[in-house]
């Protein structure tokens, strides 16, 4: 199958510049069984596992031009050394990914969804001895050669000024990376959701050039 060439950067495209609160990011899952019926929310590693590593730079898609159906699409070791890495808007992805050599199709996945004003701006505190700190969710439109609608959501540190991704290790930071990456990924469960919203169209002026 041809890759959707709607996903890539093209040279035409700019940063997503417009207000995209309202929208939704969504997340792939290894699987569909995705709701702890316990609770009726979904399982903490569905969000994301294993999390220490994967909260301080967590990658999503932005609903929209990227389809539920795109979440199918799984990198094989080829693809992901040359086209999983962050880029510019409008670089040229030549050749594009080529199917069963840089990509496959997985069914099986499963996905989940949340709102991004329910995430962006909110903040998980976490207090270690006399180390306070203080978490603030940022959502950010991160292109990546394989996926012009990626978007990370990170965290900013107030204590350090710099995002928790940026943070050099230190003995400091490995003893709360673990609790703070626990803080994270329950408030991002906390919104997150199965249920398709409503089609919300992007307009093609917030990320293409004039």
């Amino acid at each position: 199958m041809d890759y959707p060439v709607v996903l890539l950067p093209q040279a035409e495209r700019k940063l997503i510049d417009c207000d995209m609160s309202e929208q939704y990011l969504v997340r792939h899952t290894p699987d569909k069984n995705i709701i702890d019926p316990d609770v009726g929310l979904i399982y903490e590693k569905a969000i994301c596992s294993p999390s220490e590593s994967n909260m301080p730079d967590l990658s999503t898609s932005l609903l929209g031009v990227f389809q539920i159906e795109h979440i199918q699409i799984s990198l094989t070791h080829i693809g992901i050394d040359v086209f999983s890495h962050y880029c510019e808007p409008d670089i040229v992805v030549e050749p594009i990914p080529i199917y069963e050599q840089d990509f496959l199709l997985d069914p099986e996945r499963g996905c989940w969804l949340v709102q991004i004003l329910k995430i962006h701006d909110e903040e998980a505190d976490y207090k270690y001895n006399e180390d306070k700190l203080k978490a603030v969710c940022k959502v950010i439109h991160s292109p990546m050669a394989w996926n012009f609608w990626h978007f990370s959501v990170r965290w900013f540190l107030e204590k350090d000024n710099c995002y928790w991704h940026e943070l050099e290790e230190s003995d400091r930071k490995k003893k709360w990376s673990q609790r703070l990456a626990h803080e994270t990924r329950s408030l991002v469960r906390k919104f997150a959701t199965i249920e398709l919203p409503e089609p919300n169209e992007i307009q093609p002026e917030c990320y293409t050039k004039p």
